[in-house]
């Protein structure tokens, strides 16, 4: 029969087949099983239940070189020069926990790690709302919408935001282009260009890429507005020397 845990796997008669790899069941509890490819150090791959409010109230897992204990620690399998593992728990409301072990260099031995351990080494969280927090610090306020929430620093190589409402509008005729004066007036009073948001506002709410590049995009056209007034001055006052 196929397991709920690995769908690509077949369990039959002790034996859990993946791939081209067998691996023997070497041991079962209430709490699961244990699969392991013949290494009496490792575990291979355990899956089962166990219970543990104490880490996202955790009820069932699949571990990788990781199994649970029967006094609430967790134990990693070693090569001799590496112990560590991975795991993705799931709980009774619809939550998935993805946590990675780093091998103990300095002590390579199997080891036994507590709940407590484990936590810091949260990955990912898929939540029952199938929000997905990376890292391990979850925005709230205005932000605890997210459908995606990075706890540190992303790289990549293109990405696009979407926006309906481009700054193209400035060029048309029945826009109100506010002069330099009463930007000048502004700026004295307020500290910062009109709509731009101020330093405590980004600060406490951060900003939206999509808004803040339109808006820097509308101020770099009223700009050049201006700029063309002013050359077609400069233009008239030099025509009239001559």
């Amino acid at each position: 029969m196929k397991t709920n845990f690995l769908p690509s796997c077949l369990l039959a008669a002790g034996m859990l087949l993946t791939g081209n790899s067998v691996f023997a069941q070497t041991t079962t509890s209430q709490s699961g099983a244990t699969y392991t490819d013949g290494n009496p150090d490792g575990y291979a791959i355990s899956l089962g239940q166990t219970y543990r409010y104490s880490l996202g109230y955790a009820h069932s897992y699949v571990g990788f070189n990781i199994k649970p204990l029967s006094n609430g620690q967790w134990n990693l399998g070693s090569d001799g020069g590496n112990n560590g593992g991975a795991m993705i728990t799931g709980n009774m409301a619809g939550a998935l926990q993805f946590i990675t072990v780093p091998t103990n260099s300095a002590n390579p031995a199997s080891r036994a790690v507590y709940d407590s351990d484990l936590n810091p080494l949260t990955r990912m969280v898929i939540n029952r709302y199938g929000q997905v927090k990376i890292g391990v610090t979850e925005p709230g306020g205005s932000h605890a919408d997210f459908k995606l929430s990075v706890d540190g620093k992303i790289v990549a190589k293109s990405v696009y935001v979407t926006s309906a409402n481009w700054a193209d509008y400035v060029f048309d005729k029945e826009y109100r282009l506010a002069p330099l004066s009463e930007v000048e007036a502004y700026v004295k009073a307020n500290k910062h260009l009109p709509e731009v948001p101020t330093t405590c506002e980004v600060e406490e709410k951060g900003i939206d890429v999509a808004t803040i590049n339109t808006l820097l995009l509308k101020k770099v056209e009223e700009l050049t507005l201006h700029l063309i007034e002013l050359n077609k001055r400069l233009e008239a006052v030099e025509a009239a020397k001559h």
